[in-house]
């Protein structure tokens, strides 16, 4: 082999301060990206779940009104009895009902980004019931003991919706006790409505007005997330993720904030 030759190939390699040059821009574009890269994954992945277990509980609501003659208000009494009757529609791994400190259901913050805000810990509280099931989702319950007959929506409403029969509330933490159990970020807020057909609806939805009847057909109700054009749970608005089921739904499925 030629000393010219040996010359000739050494020209085309990289020197080592080009590589490592190369290695710094690609480790600056990878700081960048990977993080948002990451969210955009995990925010898909938490709408996957939570369409998944809303249509799942939807089917098990109706089945349970089936199986009692079209009739659930029945059924919540109490929390332990319609959790019961709730879970045993479900393949659950862990069902600590409403026992204390079961480890069923983790405390949450209900801002969704993690911000100072309100912590939750109904794991603590004997007044709700709590399981997870085979798919790693954490359900919690709280009956309104009153057969299904609690308002949430507003009066304007056409053709008394369903929401004006309210009948339970509903967290679905949508990967069980993992983080970063955020309400409305992996822990979400419906209730259980009977009135037409049993189902869940989502706290700031359209018809939503928490304890009263207030609210437009225009405007909707007003705990709905778009009430007079508030913007609840996003980053420029409301941060408080009770809002954010409804907003999801509203948006097709997506998470946008």
């Amino acid at each position: 082999m030629s000393k010219f030759y040996l010359q000739k190939r050494s020209k085309k390699a990289f020197t080592l301060a080009e590589v490592l040059i190369t290695l710094g821009i690609i480790g600056v574009v990878a700081a960048l990206t990977i993080p948002t890269l990451m969210k955009n994954y995990q925010q898909v992945q938490y709408v996957t779940s939570l369409k998944k277990a809303y249509s799942q509980m939807n089917q098990v609501l109706q089945q349970m009104a089936m199986d009692n003659g079209d009739d659930i208000k029945t059924i919540f009494g109490n929390s332990t009895v319609a959790g019961d009757a709730i879970s045993s529609y479900y393949k659950v791994v862990k069902n600590c009902k409403t026992n204390l400190g079961g480890g069923c259901f983790a405390q949450f913050n209900d801002n969704y980004d993690g911000s100072s805000g309100t912590t939750y810990d109904f794991d603590n509280n004997a007044a709700y019931y709590k399981f997870i099931t085979a798919d790693g989702i954490a359900f919690e319950l709280y009956s309104f003991n009153n057969n299904c007959t609690t308002n949430r929506g507003f009066a304007a409403a056409p053709d008394s919706p369903t929401y004006n029969s309210a009948c339970a509330e509903v967290y679905i933490d949508v990967n069980g006790i993992k983080g970063p159990n955020n309400l409305g970020r992996d822990v979400f807020y419906y209730d259980i409505t009977s009135n037409r057909t049993p189902l869940l609806y989502p706290k700031g939805g359209f018809y939503y007005s928490a304890t009263t009847n207030t609210g437009t057909l225009v405007d909707g109700g007003s705990y709905y997330w778009n009430y007079h054009g508030l913007d609840r749970c996003s980053t420029s608005g409301d941060k408080r993720g009770q809002f954010c089921a409804g907003r999801i739904i509203d948006k097709s499925w997506t998470m946008d904030y």
